[in-house]
């Protein structure tokens, strides 16, 4: 997006997205305005981890988001866990820039299992 002028009156924002739906919100403006939206833009996270069917999750404080081979995430500090059967679990800190992509690798040792049989 950018910088963006902003005229004075009232504009609408209409977000869609496959998953959390349609949101919109309407908002008065009292005078001309120019924002810069691209602090507010997060990024294209591509996830690289073996084993490939891993659970990978995206934590931010409270909130958890489950991510697949590609996601977007909000500018900021999160913790990105992946886990699987067998596999010992592992994670790794990522801070998420406004509009830089970044690669995340994880590579998730075999659990080696003592058993009888």
């Amino acid at each position: 997006m950018g910088a963006q002028a902003v005229p004075k009156g009232t504009i609408t924002v209409n977000a869609r997205h496959p998953v959390y739906g349609e949101h919109v919100k309407t908002f008065m403006l009292n005078a001309d305005r120019s924002h810069d939206f691209r602090e507010q833009q997060g990024a294209t996270i591509t996830l690289e981890v073996t084993p490939e069917d891993a659970a990978i999750t995206a934590i931010q404080g409270e909130q958890r988001v489950a991510l697949h081979a590609t996601g977007f995430l909000a500018p900021g500090k999160w913790v990105i866990e992946a886990e699987a059967a067998g596999h010992s679990p592992q994670s790794k800190s990522l801070t998420v820039v406004a509009g830089k992509a970044q690669t995340v690798t994880l590579s998730l040792p075999e659990q080696h299992t003592q058993s009888l049989f």
